[in-house]
């Protein structure tokens, strides 16, 4: 029986299937329109664990991540798992003459990074495939807050997009929060 992508990802410590819980959503508008991604690339991939996540999910995918720094070992477990990854800025860099079935942006967060991120990768979006914006929750947390409309309402007032947000609280013993994710679904012509 296949894994699920919860199941993938916290066995690859990824917090989107831990700490946040991003993964039950993916995974469940994924299956609604038997989206199975060729080309898959992720913004900001730190420890490189949700890039192995992706590539044991969709195995006979080509997964690509960049990020502007690596966490140590990063390079030589992506090139053992044929990942290949680009050490850049995403706001300054895109590949060349590239298209993705996936994109994912879980870069530095900050609301003008998103929305520039938006602006150079969205176009790179093939027809039918999905941008995801993760960890809109930041828009509310003032570090992050760096643009006159945050992320979260920017997205909320694209009538041009077809999106969904999804919004998690979470209720521990702890603290509370919540995590917030989207979809951006890429219209086929």
């Amino acid at each position: 029986m296949k894994k699920t992508l919860t199941e993938i990802g916290i066995k690859h410590i990824t917090d989107k299937a831990t700490y946040h819980l991003f993964t039950d959503f993916y995974e469940s508008e994924f299956t609604k329109c038997n989206f199975v991604p060729k080309d898959i690339l992720e913004i900001g991939i730190f420890t490189g664990r949700s890039l192995l996540m992706w590539k044991e999910f969709f195995p006979d995918s080509n997964i690509e991540g960049i990020d502007i720094v690596f966490m140590a070992g990063v390079e030589k477990l992506m090139k053992e798992n044929s990942i290949k990854i680009y050490l850049e800025d995403a706001t300054k860099f895109v590949p060349d003459n590239k298209m993705y079935d996936l994109i994912i942006d879980d870069g530095s967060h900050l609301n003008s990074h998103q929305q520039k991120s938006f602006e150079l990768y969205y176009p790179l979006v093939k027809e039918g495939g999905i941008y995801v914006i993760e960890d809109l929750h930041t828009s509310f947390m003032g570090f992050f807050k760096d643009t006159e409309v945050t992320t979260y309402d920017w997205l909320k007032s694209r009538t041009d997009l077809n999106f969904t947000i999804w919004e998690n609280e979470h209720k521990g013993e702890w603290r509370e929060y919540r995590s917030i994710t989207s979809i951006i679904k890429k219209p086929k012509i």
